[in-house]
């Protein structure tokens, strides 16, 4: 009649939740990205060195003649094409 309630640990049971979305966003990405014929990267492990401009200028200049394009900046740190 008095059951008790099992001792839930609740940091695992948020971190699995985590694990779990952030599983599903990767397979997400790897799906929508595999439907994507071409991808260029631009990249440096320098900061500073004008790989937004690049990569925004390649853009603009691919479909400025009919292609449609795409840009992901993955700058956690101080992402710059929304400036652009």
């Amino acid at each position: 009649m008095g059951e008790e309630i099992p001792d839930i640990d609740l940091k695992e049971t948020v971190n699995q939740g985590k694990k779990q979305a952030l599983d599903q966003q990767d397979v997400n990405i790897r799906n929508n990205m595999a439907k994507i014929k071409h991808k260029i990267v631009v990249i440096s492990g320098k900061g500073g060195v004008g790989k937004t401009t690049v990569a925004v200028n390649l853009a603009m200049s691919l479909a400025s003649v009919g292609l449609r394009v795409g840009v992901l900046d993955v700058d956690i740190t101080g992402p710059n094409v929304n400036k652009m």
